[in-house]
Order: structure tokens, then C-alpha cells, then sequence
């Protein structure tokens, strides 16, 4: 029986725990924080988000962090980026021990400019660390939609590891070693499908909208390559693929946050609006405006995230602006 845990019960900590549920020869320790949303899971049965997703009975839910991640195999962090630290935090608090480390976080680390898992590596160099990214919806995986993902290690055999237990006829996994350009991907993505959202916001048509997105790929492009992953894995469903989902549907939160800007939402009230999940494509927004003043770089479109996020659209005066500065992008 191989034993996993999972830190964090948000969207993607419950369908994480769902997927490998499904292997019989999985015990799956499932940890939030909140104790109020673990007794409404154990009461319901059922996962708030995905709300269609049912607590299967090889999925057992604690608050107790020692408990969750004492006498594991697998960790497998599903914790938003701005709070990976404080998981770490505690890991080394407790002195627990990381054999295996699978990190589903997309984002970049604000203090050191690092990708999750060269955080991950920074402070646990021993354990074997594996990026998870891929056009991976939460609704549609409990839905038993088809779909693939990409699982990125420098050591193949631990990916291969997390294959054997992950993949089903319905949920495929592609393995590459190049795990910094897969979180690049996954990370910058998120700020394009906040500009992405904007734009259907601004009732600007897919046609310019296709421009955008071309221009938009070149970028990541230049981002990868500037922080040396291979750009080859742009190529993969981790990287076109989950663009191409998170700019276009309406289940990403992140394309979801660049619509509501549109509509004169601010950053509370959409957080709200996605039921107090986070949009990471704020947060990598920011670092890449940091980024970009430190070093010289030069991202125009995802520049432009910076500061439609950091403007008040419910005033018609700035809406008009930004339309045109948007239009102005391609």
C-alpha cells in the first residue's frame, strides 16, 4: 500500500486526492488548515470545490499536520504559492522527514525569484522533487473529462514512480526532465490568462484576440529561455495546452479575474467572487514586474497585467485607457 499525503483541500488538493484515490493501492492522508472545512467535507461527503467531487473512502482528513505527513511516502504540496514558505516552515519544525516531493503549486516564489521547486530543493536538497502542470481543469476532472498531464523530474524514475500510481484511460501523464521550464510555463501562463480575460472583458474579438495570444507565446518563450529552462517544453501540453485552456475557459480562475476587472471588480471582491480562491497570475504578475525593473527585462504584454491589476475600471475614464492601451498591444 503506498501511503501519500496531500497539503491543502482546495480545488486542486481534492482533485489531486480524488485521481490517486482511484488507485486501490493508494492510502491518501488529505491536510487543510481550516477545521471547519474539513468537518463540512467529512459531513458531506462531498469536496467544496470541485462541488460535484465525492470524498472516496481511501481519502482520510485531518488538521493534524504531524499526523498528515509523519510515516508518508509521497508529499504532494497543492498549497498556493504565497503560502508554500509557511508549509516549509513547519516541515522543518517537525523535523519531517521528504522522501518524494510533488509539487502542483504554479507560481513563483516573491522573496527568491524561485520556481516551487527550487524552493522545494532549497531547503530539502535530499528529497527527490517532481513539478506536476498541465491543461488540467478541476471541474472537468470530476467530470471524467479526458485529458493529459505533464510530470517534470530530473531523475525520470521518480516521475515514472508517480505515473504508475497517477494514470488512468481518462487521465494521461507525459514525463520530461525539464521541470524549470514546466513551472515557468505554468507560472507565466497565469498572468496572460488574466490578460486574456480582460480582453474578451473589453469586447475585443477573437480575432485580435489570436494576435494576443501569438504575441503572448513569444514571451513566455523569451522567459523561459531567460531563466533556463528548456524552451522545447513550451511545446508540450504543459505548456501551449495550458495556455490555450486557461486563456479560453471560464472555469480558470485566472481568466476569470481579468473579466471581472473589466466589469469594475477589485481584487477582494473577485477573490470572492471565485469563492476566496486565488488567482496566482496575480501574484506572478507582481514578480515579474519586479523582475523586469532588476534585471532589464522587457514583457510588454505581461507588463500590461501589472497595471491593468493596480487600476480602478469601474472608473469609465480609465476602462477607455486601458481598452486602447490593450488595443495598442498587438
Amino acid at each position: 500500500m503506498i501511503k501519500i499525503t496531500i497539503l491543502g483541500a482546495g480545488s486542486l488538493g481534492a482533485t489531486l486526492a480524488y485521481l490517486f484515490s482511484k488507485n486501490s493501492n493508494v492510502q491518501i492522508k488529505l491536510w487543510d488548515r481550516s477545521e471547519d472545512k474539513i468537518q463540512d467535507i467529512r459531513n458531506k461527503e462531498f469536496f467544496p470545490s470541485p462541488s460535484c467531487l465525492k470524498l472516496n473512502q481511501n481519502i482520510y482528513l485531518t488538521t493534524d499536520f504531524l499526523e498528515a505527513c509523519k510515516d508518508t511516502e509521497i508529499i504532494i504540496c497543492a498549497i498556493p504559492s504565497e503560502h508554500v514558505n509557511q508549509i516549509i516552515q513547519k516541515i522543518k519544525d517537525l523535523n519531517i522527514n521528504i522522501k518524494i516531493l510533488l509539487s502542483g503549486t504554479k507560481g513563483i516564489d516573491n522573496k527568491t525569484s524561485f520556481t516551487m521547486s527550487q524552493l522545494w530543493n532549497s531547503h530539502f536538497p535530499q528529497a527527490k522533487i517532481i513539478a506536476l502542470s498541465g491543461p488540467n481543469l478541476s471541474e472537468e476532472i470530476a467530470n471524467n473529462k479526458p485529458m493529459r498531464t505533464v510530470l517534470a523530474c530530473k531523475e525520470i524514475q521518480y516521475a515514472q514512480k508517480i505515473k504508475n500510481i497517477l494514470e488512468n484511460n481518462l487521465f494521461k501523464v507525459e514525463i520530461i526532465e525539464d521541470i524549470i521550464g514546466l513551472e515557468l510555463c505554468g507560472a507565466v501562463k497565469n498572468v496572460i490568462a488574466v490578460m486574456a480575460g480582460a480582453w474578451d472583458g473589453f469586447d475585443l474579438g477573437t480575432s485580435g484576440k489570436g494576435c494576443l495570444l501569438t504575441k503572448a507565446l513569444e514571451e513566455i518563450r523569451k522567459f523561459v529561455e531567460l531563466m533556463s529552462g528548456s524552451t522545447n517544453t513550451i511545446n508540450t501540453v504543459g505548456g501551449i495546452g495550458d495556455l490555450f485552456i486557461t486563456c479560453s475557459s471560464a472555469l480558470s480562475r485566472n481568466y476569470r479575474t481579468g473579466l471581472l476587472l473589466t466589469k469594475g471588480y477589485n481584487i477582494e471582491k473577485i477573490k470572492q467572487e471565485l469563492n476566496n480562491q486565488v488567482s496566482e497570475g496575480i501574484f506572478t504578475a507582481e514578480l515579474i514586474h519586479k523582475l523586469s525593473l532588476e534585471k532589464g527585462f522587457n514583457f510588454s504584454i505581461c507588463e500590461k497585467a501589472y497595471e491593468l491589476l493596480h487600476t480602478d475600471l469601474s472608473k469609465e475614464q480609465n476602462f477607455l485607457k486601458m481598452k486602447e492601451i490593450f488595443i495598442n498591444l498587438i
